[in-house]
């Protein structure tokens, strides 16, 4: 029996030459828009048998049945005509319809191998047969869409989430077909969280750039959320992709920066990655002492009048000030210690100038040129220098040293020659 189909739907078919173009990925021209077919014929003696007619083993009159499918999942009614046979023709079996998949659980853009395992009695192995596969999004609710006539092994990949459902029909010989309906599921890879941060090492006061190196293996666009908890209670938040713990936030601040950023797809899955800062602290800690000759006299004169000793802290006014200050060693850190100063009154300033390559050392003297008076005048008491460094940074650091003004360097000199 051979048909003459003529099926079309016609939102989509109105002849050979008027036909819609819409790019769908069905050819509407060679389809028609139909994309599955029912068969069901009734035999002379009564049975119904749900397939094609094809093959006729009685003589009498079939009713026939036939029912069309458009890519939207609507079935027609029934098309319903009778034929007479008068001569039986040998009996031909449909094909048998078979696919195997590489995996049922796939990523979106991850290839899919599928391979035809159909075969027919008559016509023999899937090559001989023609095939046809048609896949749609279950879980969208898309139409179906013709992606291939492979007879044998072929590759597909999908760019959306959800229930894949393939349909392959095979059409032997005689025009008879069948077809095996197979599903994949396609799933959403999470992002991975990363970030980074400049500089290294951090010294409080530095501004920390926050740098997400965070990456989704689909492609997807990313949303990004910052949760920083720092020293004293200090909290951030930001939700750009890249940030910045502000300086002044680490200055006075120094310890661990806890900080966690996370990240989600447009699909909601989230990943997340927490590391710790380390904000280290900038220091300063400066130093009075005699000249060489003067702590010379100290100690002699504590040779020779144990029992008045005079500390390391005592000094005779008018011997000039030994001042020095060792400041944070920033090694391979941009933050550098940009000056020191030492300040014990106002007339009594000095600024200090570095004493080692790496700038840890700063040293000055202070004398009566410096002060523009003669340091023999100081009054007697105590005496605080302060000594400040300013890093490049804008941080500012202090140490408070504190000394005596106890006699005059007249005083020592009558009383050594005295003795």
């Amino acid at each position: 029996v051979v048909w003459n189909d003529t099926s079309y739907d016609p939102d989509r078919w109105q002849s050979p030459t008027v036909y819609d173009t819409e790019n769908t990925g069905i050819n509407y021209q060679t389809t028609r828009g139909i994309l599955e077919r029912r068969y069901y014929y009734i035999t002379p003696s009564g049975t119904r048998v749900n397939s094609m007619l094809v093959t006729p083993q009685e003589t009498g009159v079939y009713t026939v049945g036939l029912q069309v499918k458009d890519e939207y999942g609507a079935w027609s009614y029934w098309a319903v005509q009778q034929i007479t046979i008068t001569q039986p023709v040998p009996k031909d079996d449909p094909p048998v319809p078979g696919f195997t998949l590489s995996k049922t659980t796939l990523y979106r853009g991850e290839t899919l191998t599928i391979t035809s395992t159909a075969w027919d009695k008559e016509d023999g192995a899937a090559a001989n047969l023609r095939h046809e596969y048609f896949i749609r999004n279950l879980t969208d609710g898309t139409g179906e869409t013709l992606q291939s006539t492979s007879r044998g092994t072929w590759n597909t990949n999908f760019n959306t989430l959800g229930v894949m459902e393939i349909r392959q029909v095979v059409y032997d010989s005689k025009g008879q077909s069948a077809q095996l309906i197979k599903q994949v599921t396609v799933v959403n890879r999470p992002p991975a969280a990363n970030f980074d941060w400049s500089p290294k090492p951090v010294y409080e006061g530095d501004q920390i750039h926050l740098a997400s190196a965070s990456s989704d293996p689909d492609g997807d666009p990313l949303t990004y959320h910052w949760f920083i908890e720092g020293p004293g209670g200090y909290t951030q938040t930001g939700s750009a992709k890249n940030i910045t713990i502000s300086g002044n936030s680490t200055l006075n601040r120094p310890g661990i920066y806890r900080v966690t950023h996370r990240v989600r797809d447009a699909y909601g899955a989230e990943a997340a990655v927490t590391k710790d800062i380390t904000v280290l602290e900038l220091s300063i800690q400066g130093y009075v002492m005699h000249t060489d000759e003067w702590e010379e006299n100290r100690l002699r004169y504590n040779a020779k009048t144990p029992r008045s000793a005079r500390p390391a802290d005592w000094f005779w006014a008018g011997e000039a000030f030994r001042l020095a200050a060792d400041v944070t060693d920033t090694g391979s850190s941009a933050t550098k210690p940009v000056s020191v100063e030492a300040e014990a009154a106002q007339d009594l300033r000095k600024t200090l100038a570095p004493a080692s390559p790496d700038l840890g050392r700063w040293e000055g003297l202070l004398r009566s040129a410096d002060a523009g008076f003669p340091l023999e005048e100081l009054p007697q008491g105590p005496y605080t220098f302060v000594f400040t460094v300013r890093y490049s940074n804008g941080a500012v650091k202090t140490s408070a040293v504190t000394i005596q003004i106890r006699n005059t360097v007249h005083n020592y000199v009558q009383v050594h020659r005295l003795q």
